[in-house]
C-alpha cells in the first residue's frame, strides 16, 4: 500500500498515485526484460487506486514505527486491486480519482463494481493501456 496526497492535497496526490503506478509498471517491464531467459512467463502485477479520506497514523514499536491507514477508502482500493484479476488488466482506478485528475476516460472500459461492505456499487475503469497514465505529472514518491 502507498499513500499519496497527505501533504500536497487530493488532486496532486491523485496525480502522484498514477505516476507511481506508471513507474512501478515501467520497473516491472525492466525486471521482466532482465529475467526473460529465466522465467517461463513474465511477472505481472495488479494495482487498484482510489481516492478519499482515511484515518492515518503511526503505529508500532518506538524503534520501528509504521505509517498506517484504515477506513472505507482503504478497503475500496484493496478491492480494486483484486478486480485487476477479474478484468484481466494491470490497473483498476476509481472514476472519482480519474475525474479529479482530468484524464480522458473514453478509451477505458468502465465498470460498476460491488465492494464488500458498501451498499452502492462504485464506477471504475479497467486500464490495459498503461501509456495513458505514463504522461501524468507528479512525484511518484509516496507520502
Amino acid at each position: 500500500m502507498a499513500l499519496y496526497g497527505l501533504e500536497d492535497g487530493v488532486t496532486a496526490g491523485s496525480r502522484q498515485a498514477l505516476a507511481g503506478a506508471a513507474q512501478m509498471f515501467a520497473r516491472l517491464d525492466t525486471l521482466n526484460r532482465r529475467l526473460k531467459n529465466e522465467l517461463a512467463e513474465p511477472l505481472r502485477m495488479g494495482i487498484g487506486i482510489h481516492v478519499g479520506e482515511a484515518i492515518v497514523g503511526v503505529m508500532g514499536p518506538p524503534k520501528a514505527p509504521l505509517l498506517s491507514a484504515i477506513g472505507d477508502n482503504i478497503n475500496i482500493a484493496a478491492r480494486l486491486e483484486s478486480q485487476t484479476k477479474e478484468f484481466d488488466c494491470p490497473l483498476v482506478v476509481s472514476a472519482d480519482l480519474l475525474a479529479r485528475v482530468g484524464i480522458d476516460t473514453s478509451s477505458f472500459a468502465k465498470h460498476k463494481v460491488t465492494v464488500k461492505g458498501r451498499e452502492a456499487p462504485i464506477d471504475v475503469f479497467a486500464i490495459s493501456d498503461l501509456e495513458a497514465i505514463k504522461s501524468i505529472e507528479g512525484s511518484p514518491a509516496p507520502s
